[in-house]
């Protein structure tokens, strides 16, 4: 009762045709969402030393850049002073250094000072990218340049010219996509169509205009923690 037999004349009348059973290649689009996830040296936030007016934005959102490119330019009081500072203490240790050899003993204490502050102010200068050999040679800037930490793409910047910024102040990031992957969100539905070792397009949200290439390298086995979705990751092959 639970089974129909249909001979071949009565398959031929219906239209009945059957084939081998098979494996064969579905063609289709799976469309999943996620999220970018990093390690810690793959992201940096840039900061200010120093509180100061930003004068120049010498980057695009979604540009890609490479460690020691200037990013942003800014300019203030202090900064000047700053490099004042350094020219006198320089001046100073040197003057000092020279009496020193004459009077070692009764000087040897001033030299001391005089070449710790020179190299605090040295240290300070030179996270603002200044090229101290040149401040002695070619007298003072008028601004600073901040350059980039790491290789990678400029995301999320957050200022404007003339804008006021404090150390605190989270100027723009950098993110280099070879330490990043992806996590997605994958439906039981999906698992039949993916594959590990599959090339996929994606985007992210807040860098619109461009486009990323990931590989899927792991299809978990297990629900996610809303107990709906699977886990799948994929490292970052390119961008673009």
């Amino acid at each position: 009762a639970d089974e129909v037999v249909l001979d071949s004349a009565q398959q031929a009348t219906l239209g009945i045709t059957t084939i081998k059973l098979g494996r064969r290649a579905m063609e289709g689009t799976v469309k999943l969402t996620g999220r970018v996830m990093s390690s810690p040296v793959s992201k940096a936030q840039l900061t200010s030393p120093l509180g100061a007016k930003v004068v120049a934005v010498l980057v695009d959102e979604g540009a890609h850049v490479r460690k020691g490119q200037p990013l942003v330019a800014l300019t203030d009081l202090s900064f000047i002073k700053l490099q004042e500072d350094y020219v006198s203490a320089s001046a100073q240790a040197e003057r000092a250094d020279s009496e020193l050899r004459r009077q070692r003993t009764l000087l040897s204490g001033d030299f001391k000072v005089l070449q710790a502050r020179k190299e605090s102010l040295g240290h300070q200068l030179a996270s603002m990218g200044v090229d101290l050999k040149k401040l002695i040679a070619s007298g003072l800037e008028d601004r600073f340049t901040l350059r980039s930490p790491i290789d990678g793409r400029v995301n999320g910047i957050r200022i404007f010219l003339d804008a006021r910024v404090e150390p605190t102040t989270v100027l723009l990031e950098v993110i280099d996509l070879h330490h990043f992957h992806v996590h997605l969100n994958a439906y039981e539905r999906d698992l039949a169509s993916l594959k590990e070792g599959t090339l996929f397009d994606f985007h992210v949200l807040n860098m619109p205009g461009k486009r990323f290439k990931g590989e899927l390298f792991s299809i978990g086995r297990t629900f996610d923690a809303d107990g709906r979705s699977i886990p799948v990751h994929a490292h970052v092959e390119e961008g673009s």
